[in-house]
């Protein structure tokens, strides 16, 4: 990730002066001025010495000094604090090679100029890979990126452990109902088996009662 496009506008009537495509960009030059023109007839460009713009390029950073404007387009998570290095140094380095030639240069007149500059520039800062910061920052979110997943992944054990106990606990209450309703059963076959032989001995004594009248009976 890398500045992808320089330029330097005069403020008095709103021109660029020097332009610089990097070869990574896929943006035509001719959108990029069509941009950039509108950035600088904006009536917030005289209010605020630098700013940040998101724009269908990708983020366009300017600072202006009242005489020029330097701009500085890069990727979307560009770091900010390098695109604004990248254009203190531009600054200084243009208003002191080019300050004479400002007035009277005509529009891109400046860019073959310009060119060793801006590629000096974009070598020394405008690539995020080779800032230590962003290096120290990018080990940073890899480490708050694997303790997120470390912590993620402890949540899942902690809820999974919770769902262990909340199933053993079920299991118990079910444990412990089974073992009423088969207490329950137990006594329901024991008092059925009471009544059926209560009746069967009352058959049988029914039936000896018979016997034994049919016999006295028969005897008399």
């Amino acid at each position: 990730m890398s500045v992808e496009f320089l330029a330097v506008g005069r403020l008095s009537d709103r021109s660029l002066l020097a332009l610089y495509k990097t070869s990574r960009s896929r943006i035509s030059d001719s959108q990029y001025e069509e941009t950039l023109c509108k950035v600088m007839s904006s009536p917030r460009v005289m209010e605020n010495a630098k700013m940040v713009i998101t724009s269908e390029l990708g983020v366009v950073h300017y600072l202006q000094d009242r005489i020029c404007i330097y701009f500085a387009v890069t990727p979307e998570g560009f770091p900010m604090r390098l695109g604004f290095k990248v254009l203190t140094e531009m600054r200084s380095q243009f208003q002191a090679q080019w300050s004479g030639h400002i007035s009277g240069a005509a529009p891109k007149s400046l860019s073959r100029q310009c060119k060793n500059l801006f590629k000096h520039l974009i070598e020394c800062y405008g690539d995020a890979s080779k800032d230590k910061l962003t290096a120290v920052q990018s080990e940073v979110d890899e480490v708050q990126h694997v303790m997120g997943q470390n912590i993620q992944k402890v949540m899942e054990r902690n809820e999974r452990i919770e769902n262990i106990e909340t199933r053993t606990d079920q299991m118990r209450r079910e444990a412990r109902q089974f073992e009423r309703g088969s207490r329950q059963l137990k006594r329901n076959l024991w008092c059925q088996k009471c009544k059926l032989t209560l009746i069967v001995g009352t058959i049988v004594l029914v039936i000896i009662a018979i016997i034994v009248v049919v016999i006295v009976v028969a005897v008399q």
